[in-house]
């Protein structure tokens, strides 16, 4: 059976947990018919912060979750849950059953139940409390085909409680939305992402990256991301035990290779992949048989993915170049033009790749797209639709929005080439880059970091210059959550 939950409905968990920054790993629990099944059962009046539980095995009757199964009058901050969560209903990644506020929370869990109320982070949502800035990973499904209530984020939405800055992976939710069924009045502000998206900062709309670095003592950003490689991470996390918290660790798998460099950057056997097909082109130095064995990874036999195994590769990291054999210099893959093998044919122009498929390898063709711009003079000589790039950002003309960004602004582009000096995605007259708040036009700025529209808190009545005075629906779990900071 496993573990024993901490807290029964009876005798419910009713004090401060703090994590630490410490995730407990492999955890089972195997109680098919029992109620209230999760680390915590059921709570009352708790709090739960920095807390993470990574590849559990839960399995329960009703009310599971994997921090919470019922969580009544609790909140749960920065917390994750990876590895399985089952049961018969009222089922979450993060929590089954909470009437409380859920921030800045993740989970990864594979969610299952053969009932109702089934959620990537909650099962069922209820009361007045609000679920912000979180998201799901999560595969969700159900072995029941009349089940409603199963969403990609919440399972049921009831009363008056609200979700704020979230999102849910619709990659791995086979088409549910983020809310299974709503019977309840409260707001709901939530997105699908798909699996790239769930790897990209600027699709976290709302998360803080940022913290306040600048404060005494420094605050740290919420969130933490490998940008393109990896999902967020809750700020505390330290995936390779460098005692570097994630949201300052440059090098997320301690192989001594930046994250930004790493095409594996949270596998410490593997860095470099340079076909990016996904497998790597040797192992790290330090990286033995057994090592290799546990990374998942298998080793790439053509690492620049021309057809030929580097075995037999002149230059195996070239895709370009697979063979030399007639030493000319040119590529051998391709026969010449004259109808003779690359062996018989030592005419330079006539061997290697022919992009536009004219006859005449790129070796010797002085319009390799066939454009009608001359390489020499075109900016991208393989790309037929593109031959200039005017503010040199790396994409053309033909697709660029925002042709004329500045060099200072690169390397903060979008796929329509425009940066966020250059655009104003809600259309309220303020650039994304000084909106705090960029896709709601109601508000641009919150001036005491808690993340709430400084109009927004004067219509509600609070403090926009305090950030521990902000609107909430439930003022006993505000004041738990302000008397543990």
């Amino acid at each position: 059976m496993g573990f024993i939950p901490l807290g029964t409905y009876g005798n419910r968990f009713s004090a401060q947990l703090n994590g630490n920054g410490k995730v407990i790993s492999n955890l089972f629990i195997n109680r098919p018919s029992i109620w209230d099944v999760g680390f915590l059962g059921a709570t009352n009046n708790a709090f739960v912060i920095d807390l993470g539980l990574e590849n559990v095995e839960f399995t329960g009757r009703t009310y599971v979750g994997g921090i919470v199964g019922w969580a009544s009058s609790t909140a749960v901050v920065s917390c994750f849950v990876t590895g399985s969560v089952s049961g018969n209903a009222i089922v979450g990644g993060l929590i089954g059953y909470t009437d409380s506020a859920a921030e800045v929370s993740y989970t990864a869990a594979a969610v299952n139940a053969i009932d109702s109320s089934v959620g990537g982070l909650i099962g069922r949502h209820g009361g007045d409390s609000n679920l912000r800035s979180s998201y799901s990973d999560s595969a969700v499904t159900s072995s029941s085909e009349a089940v409603t209530s199963i969403g990609g984020l919440v399972g049921r939405l009831q009363g008056s409680a609200s979700v704020t800055n979230s999102f849910w992976n619709s990659s791995k939710t086979a088409g549910l939305g983020g809310v299974g069924d709503s019977i309840g009045t409260g707001s709901v502000e939530m997105s699908s992402l798909n699996n790239s998206e769930m790897l990209k900062k600027s699709k976290f709309t709302g998360f803080d990256f940022v913290g306040d670095p600048d404060a005494s003592p420094p605050v740290p950003a919420d969130w933490a991301i490998v940008d393109g490689f990896s999902a967020p991470q809750v700020w505390w996390q330290d995936d390779d035990d460098d005692d570097i918290l994630a949201y300052l660790d440059t090098d997320a798998d301690n192989d001594s290779v930046s994250n930004q460099s790493d095409k594996f950057p949270f596998n410490i056997a593997a860095a470099e992949d340079t076909d990016g097909d996904g497998r790597p082109d040797k192992w790290n130095a330090n990286c033995d048989s057994t090592c290799q064995g546990l990374s998942g990874l298998v080793l790439d036999m053509d690492d620049d993915n021309d057809g030929v195994p580097d075995s037999a590769d002149t230059d195996p990291f070239d895709p370009y170049l697979c063979r030399d054999l007639d030493d000319d210099t040119a590529d051998d893959c391709s026969v010449g033009v004259d109808g003779f093998g690359p062996l018989d044919d030592f005419d330079v122009s006539n061997d290697g790749l022919d992009t536009d498929g004219d006859g005449l390898a790129n070796v010797g063709d002085t319009d390799d797209d066939n454009d009608g711009v001359s390489d020499a003079d075109d900016e991208f000589p393989l790309d037929a639709t593109e031959s200039n790039d005017a503010d040199d950002d790396g994409l053309g003309d033909n697709a660029d929005l925002c042709d004329g960004t500045p060099e200072e602004q690169w390397a903060q582009i979008d796929t329509q080439g425009c940066s966020p000096f250059e655009k104003d995605t809600d259309g309220d007259g303020v650039n994304d880059a000084f909106d705090a708040f960029p896709t709601e036009a109601a508000a641009t700025s919150y001036l005491d970091g808690d993340g709430y529209g400084d109009n927004w808190e004067n219509d509600a009545g609070t403090d926009p210059n305090d950030a521990r005075d902000y609107p909430v629906n439930s003022l006993p779990i505000w004041l738990l959550y302000q008397a543990t900071q």
